[in-house]
């Protein structure tokens, strides 16, 4: 094959890996324990911070990436004034919160 045909076939693969954000998360915590995203607040790939607000949460799974005890959050908010489908990564040992995207 040619090598644009391989580029564009390398690229596509790309598109299936999401990038992941490190972010500042402010959570709700209800009287059992569970955590409830509010918003968050992360650098955008032009250096620029972003804050999310009004989160809905579609569902949440608890994960263990790697033996590493983690909570899933599936969600959809407006970033970059588009709604965006993203999963929010809480790992609770760290207590620490990711974006993936």
């Amino acid at each position: 094959r040619s090598l644009i045909k391989q580029l564009n076939c390398f690229f596509r693969c790309l598109r299936h890996f999401p990038t992941m954000y490190h972010i500042a998360c402010s959570t709700w915590f209800t009287a059992t324990g569970k955590a409830m995203p509010q918003y968050f607040k992360f650098e955008d790939d032009n250096g620029d911070i972003q804050t999310v607000r009004d989160i809905l949460v579609k569902y949440t799974e608890d994960k263990n990436y790697s033996g590493i005890p983690s909570r899933e959050y599936g969600c959809e908010a407006v970033i970059g004034g588009l709604i965006r489908e993203f999963k929010l990564i809480f790992y609770l040992e760290a207590c620490k919160w990711v974006m993936l995207v």
